[in-house]
C-alpha cells in the first residue's frame, strides 16, 4: 500500500515538472517568435533612433500611454466581472488576471477574438460555456463601439474639409456599410437570443443551452452599462494614439483623430491580420490614411508602439500569469 502511494506520488510530481517544462518550453517560444518578428520590422531601428531625441515630455506621455493600457484593461475585466455576475461571482482581481490571461491566447486568433481560451483555462472551476459565452457578449460590445466611432467617424469625413487620405470608393457607400454593420451588430448585442438562436443551430453545443441562455437575460440598462463601458476602452484607445502621434510629431486636429481612429479601427475589424495581434493591418491603414502627412516613420513607430503597449506587453503578462498559475489547484 505504501509502495502504491509512494509511486502515485512520484508520477504525480513527474507529471508536474513535465507540464512546467512544456511550460517553459511554450514560453520561451512565444517570446522568441515575437522577438523575431519584432526585430525584423524596419520601425524598430527608426523607433530607437527617435526615442534618443525624446525630451521629458515626451517620455512622460509615452509612460501615460503605458499606465492607460492598465486603465484600458481594467474597464475590460470590470464588464467581464460585470456580464459574469448574472451566473457566478468572481473578484475583480480574479477578472483581470482571466483577461490577461486572454490576451495571451487571443493573440494567435483572427482580430484577437479568441481572448476566452485563456479566460477559460484560467477560471477552470467556471463552467467553459459560460466563460465563453460572457466573453462572446463582451466581445460584441467592443465589435458595436468600434462600429459605433466608425459612424461617426465616416460622418465627420464625407461632412467637413479635413486632410485624412482619399477614399477610392464612394464615402457615401462606405457609410451606408458602416451604418447597416451597426444594424445587425446592434440588433443581436440588445437581442442577444438571436446569437444563442444562431449558436445552438450546432448539434454538440444544444446540450449547453442553459449554460448559453444566461446572456439573454440581461435588461436593456445593464447592457448600456456593457456598451458605456466598451465606448469608454475605445476613448482610451483614442487619447493613447494621440498621445503618441504627438510624440512622434504628428500633431491632428480633434477632428481628423476621430476619422483618422475610426477608420483604422473599422478597417482593422474587417481585415484581420494573419500576424500576430493584427500586426501589419493597421501600419498599413494607418500610413494610408495618413499619407498627406508625409511622416511614414514616424506614423509606423506611433503604430508599432501601441501595438507593443496595447497587444505584445498584456499578452506577455499574460503568459507570466498563466505560467504562475497552480494547475493542481482544486475545482471549486
Amino acid at each position: 500500500m505504501f509502495q502504491k502511494e509512494k509511486t502515485r506520488f512520484e508520477i504525480h510530481k513527474m507529471n508536474k515538472n513535465l507540464i512546467r517544462l512544456i511550460k517553459i518550453i511554450a514560453f520561451a517560444g512565444i517570446i522568441y517568435l515575437i522577438y523575431v518578428m519584432v526585430k525584423s520590422r524596419d520601425s524598430v531601428f527608426i523607433l530607437r533612433n527617435l526615442l534618443v531625441g525624446l525630451g521629458v515630455e515626451e517620455i512622460l506621455l509615452i509612460l501615460l500611454v503605458f499606465v492607460l493600457q492598465f486603465a484600458n484593461w481594467g474597464i475590460e475585466a470590470l464588464k467581464f466581472k460585470v456580464i459574469l455576475k448574472q451566473k457566478v461571482f468572481i473578484g475583480f482581481t480574479e477578472a483581470l488576471k482571466a483577461v490577461y490571461i486572454g490576451n495571451a491566447s487571443s493573440i494567435f486568433t483572427p482580430d484577437r477574438l479568441g481572448n476566452f481560451i485563456g479566460r477559460a483555462f484560467y477560471l477552470r472551476n467556471i463552467n467553459k460555456v459560460v466563460v465563453t459565452s460572457a466573453s462572446m457578449l463582451g466581445n460584441l460590445a467592443q465589435l458595436l463601439s468600434t462600429l459605433i466611432f466608425a459612424f461617426i467617424a465616416m460622418v465627420l469625413f464625407i461632412y467637413t474639409n479635413n486632410e485624412i487620405a482619399a477614399v477610392y470608393v464612394n464615402p457615401k457607400l462606405i457609410l451606408l456599410l458602416v451604418v447597416v454593420l451597426n444594424l445587425i451588430v446592434g440588433g443581436i448585442f440588445c437581442y442577444p437570443r438571436l446569437a444563442i438562436f444562431i449558436v445552438l443551430r450546432i448539434k454538440w453545443l444544444k446540450k449547453h443551452r442553459r449554460n448559453f441562455l444566461f446572456i439573454t437575460k440581461f435588461s436593456n440598462t445593464e447592457l448600456c452599462v456593457f456598451l458605456g463601458l466598451a465606448l469608454l476602452r475605445y476613448l482610451i484607445f483614442i487619447i493613447q494614439f494621440y498621445f503618441l502621434l504627438f510624440v512622434f510629431g504628428i500633431d491632428l486636429p480633434i477632428v481628423e483623430l476621430f476619422i483618422f481612429i475610426g477608420l483604422m479601427y473599422f478597417v482593422t475589424t474587417l481585415v484581420p491580420s494573419p500576424f500576430l495581434g493584427n500586426l501589419g493591418t493597421r501600419e498599413i491603414t494607418a500610413v494610408y490614411l495618413l499619407a498627406l502627412y508625409q511622416q511614414p516613420e514616424s506614423i509606423l513607430v506611433a503604430s508599432l508602439a501601441i501595438w507593443l503597449i496595447n497587444v505584445i506587453f498584456p499578452a506577455v503578462l499574460g503568459f507570466v500569469l498563466a505560467f504562475n498559475m497552480n494547475l493542481y489547484k482544486k475545482d471549486l
